[in-house]
Formats: C-alpha cells, sequence, structure tokens
C-alpha cells in the first residue's frame, strides 16, 4: 500500500500547523461539537477533526472511536489534504488506494470515508473534518453541503486561534516596548525636574523665575505619572491565573490609602457587602481605587464627596454599581469616557492622567464582565460593572 504523495510546500505546512500549537492539545468543546453535528448529518457512526502531522495524523475531537492517532502513512485523511475539495471514498475495498490498508482490513475496519480539508487559509490544508462508515456507502448532494459547514466552521475557529496567539504575541511585544520606553524617560524626567528644583532654590531672590521653574517641576511630575499610568495599563491581563479575591478586604485595603484625600474633602464611602469571586488580584484592586478614588475626586468646588458601593447577584455574576454625588457625565460623553487617554474636564480643574477608566474597562472585560456609565439618582454618575461569579 504506498502512501499518500506530500503535499506541495510540505514544509511550509508542517511549519503552519506547528504554528497553531494545537497538537496534543486538551480537547475544546467547539471541536468536540462539530463532530457530532458532522457524524449525524451525514448519519454515520464516527466523525474526526484530524491533523495530519509530520509522521501521523492526530485527532483534536472524535466521535466513534477510541484512537487518538494513527500513523500518517496509512491516514486517508492525508489524500484528502491534497485537495481543497470534498475527498470521498465510497468503498474502500474497491479503491486500489486503500484495499489493503491495515485501517481497512483490520480495525477498525472502514469502508466509507469522506474528508473536507480545513486550515487557517487556502494555500495550506492542516487535516480534515471527515466522517467514517464501516459499510459502502454514498452522500445526497444534501449531505455532502452539510458536512461543508462544519468544516468551513472548523476552518473559522482556526483561524481565530491563530489571530488570538498573534495578538498575544503583539501584546507582550507592546508591554515589553511600554516597559523600555518608561524606563528610558523617567529617568531624563527626574532629572529635569530635580535641576528645575535646584535652580528655583538657587534663583529664589529673582520671582520672575519661579512661576516657569514651577511650571516645569509640575510637568515634569505629571509626565512621570502618565508614564507609569500608560505602563501600568500594558501589563493589565498579563497574569492569567484567577484566585478567589475578597472584594471587601480590596476595598478595606482601598479606603485605607485614600483616607488622606477623604480627610481633606470629607468624604465618605459606605458599601455593601461584596463578594469573594474569582480574579486577580492587584487588577480588581486598581479597579477599585480608579473607581473610588474618580468619585471622591470629580465633585463640584465646596462638596463633599459622597460614595455608595452596591452589589447585587446575578445568574452566574455580581452586578456592581460605585455611585457618586458628583459633577456627572453627559450621555453622549459615557461610551467614550473609558477611551485611553481621554479627558472630559480640564487639568487645571481635576488633574488627572485621563487613563483610569480605561485601566477600569480592560479589567473589567479581562474578568469576563461589562462596565457602562449611567446618570445618579439625584446627582453624579453610577458605574455600573459585572464580573463572573
Amino acid at each position: 500500500m504506498p502512501p499518500a504523495p506530500k503535499p506541495a510546500h510540505e514544509d511550509r505546512r508542517l511549519a503552519a500547523l506547528r504554528g497553531l500549537q494545537i497538537l496534543d492539545s486538551l480537547p475544546e468543546q467547539e471541536y468536540d461539537d462539530l463532530v457530532q453535528i458532522a457524524a449525524a448529518v451525514c448519519r454515520t457512526p464516527t466523525a474526526l477533526i484530524s491533523l495530519v502531522d509530520k509522521d501521523r495524523q492526530w485527532f483534536k475531537a472524535r466521535v466513534g472511536l477510541d484512537a487518538t492517532e494513527t500513523e500518517r502513512d496509512v491516514a486517508f485523511c492525508a489524500h484528502a489534504i491534497l485537495d481543497q475539495e470534498l475527498f470521498v471514498v465510497p468503498d474502500a475495498h474497491e479503491d486500489p488506494r486503500f484495499r489493503d490498508n491495515p485501517l481497512v482490513l483490520d480495525e477498525p475496519g472502514i469502508r466509507f470515508y469522506a474528508g473536507m480539508p480545513i486550515g487557517t487559509d487556502a494555500s495550506h490544508q492542516l487535516g480534515t473534518l471527515c466522517v467514517i462508515d464501516y459499510e459502502p456507502r454514498t452522500l445526497s448532494a444534501e449531505e455532502e453541503d452539510a458536512l461543508r459547514m462544519p468544516g468551513r466552521q472548523v476552518n473559522r475557529l482556526l483561524t481565530l486561534r491563530l489571530r488570538t496567539q498573534e495578538l498575544e504575541r503583539s501584546n507582550q511585544e507592546l508591554s515589553r516596548f511600554a516597559y523600555l520606553i518608561s524606563h528610558d524617560l523617567q529617568a531624563p524626567l527626574r532629572t529635569i525636574g530635580s535641576y528645575a528644583q535646584i535652580i528655583a532654590e538657587e534663583t529664589a531672590a529673582q520671582p520672575e523665575l519661579q512661576e516657569p521653574l514651577n511650571y516645569l517641576q509640575q510637568a515634569s511630575a505629571r509626565m512621570r505619572h502618565t508614564i507609569e499610568s500608560v505602563l501600568q495599563h500594558s501589563r493589565i491581563g498579563g497574569e492569567s491565573v484567577q484566585v478567589q479575591v475578597d472584594l471587601d478586604a480590596i476595598v478595606r485595603t482601598v479606603l485605607a490609602d485614600l483616607q488622606a484625600a477623604m480627610a481633606e474633602s470629607g468624604g465618605q464611602v459606605q458599601s455593601d457587602p461584596l463578594p469573594v469571586l474569582a480574579g486577580r488580584p492587584t487588577e480588581l484592586r486598581l479597579l477599585m481605587q480608579n473607581l473610588i478614588g474618580n468619585a471622591l475626586k470629580f465633585v463640584p468646588p465646596g462638596t463633599a464627596p459622597r460614595v455608595q458601593l452596591r452589589c447585587q447577584a446575578g445568574e452566574g455574576l455580581w452586578s456592581l454599581c460605585v455611585q457618586d454625588n458628583g459633577i456627572g457625565i453627559p450621555s453622549d460623553q459615557r461610551e467614550k469616557a473609558f477611551d485611553m487617554g481621554q479627558r472630559l474636564q480640564t487639568q487645571h480643574a481635576y488633574p488627572g492622567t485621563g487613563i483610569g477608566l480605561a485601566h477600569c474597562k480592560k479589567i473589567v472585560e479581562g474578568h469576563g464582565g461589562r462596565i457602562w456609565i449611567d446618570a445618579a439618582p439625584e446627582q453624579g454618575s453610577c458605574i455600573f460593572f459585572t464580573l463572573p461569579d
């Protein structure tokens, strides 16, 4: 029994397959569902998602077969990947390519095979979505079309896997770049601030120089703070491991850090009992710090801040709200308030980088929740967000 010839550019095909990092991966429900659908629509006992490696075919998903892989030399799929069209063998006993194949003569005793080539693009067929029967048969035109549809869905899953990996690599590179830029800029900014302070002290008798020197010190401090915020934003989501987090304990820590600001403004923060849930503690602390800190800061002059944390259990998630009596956010600006660097107030009136709510959005969505802004019942804003249980 001669093995199937190798596809053109086999080295590139194998590189594309290895690049997916899918071989020997754990089962995934999306792929398992597709082989179930393929077996059902084609009325076959067995269906597989097979990926053709250098010396083997490995099954990402399977129904009706216990084996997880076979040698490539005996694989029907090794023939199917030579073309982009549906590959059908009505009766393996009558096909000279397969009549002496061990998979036909011995277990599992394949007689019928139909395989739809799959891949991330048309240039490389990485494997197949195939159906197998142990009796000779054919597929109707409707069944062939029905097999092509889940095959296209497998292509989309593989492409999504590839794009996700590319995005993760890009984010890692961006994080490294942000770190290097922040490191390289922090030192000269500190130098500028330090020299401005020295010059201000040495020229104290020249009042005309004090205002521009003071402005220079403030500007360098703002730039350092902005760079630190951008670096902090790039690191959000970098840790994938989640642990049980007590949000009540998180809020107590945040309030302790904000005690001086609360004492100066006369601010008060009240909170419903908060849950223990799965999350990343550092990020959830940053979330609460930004939301509570903003609620205390963005109030009309002469107003003592009043902040209320509300919490309600839902089906599989918690709904939370940080309500304040502040200056509020107009309805046409609420969505863009979460954009990176978006400032809705002047730097002079309310200092800040405009990155805090972007942090919050990235943290909440990274935990599988969503975040939005609404008006408070009387005055101020309510920032709502959900977190999975």
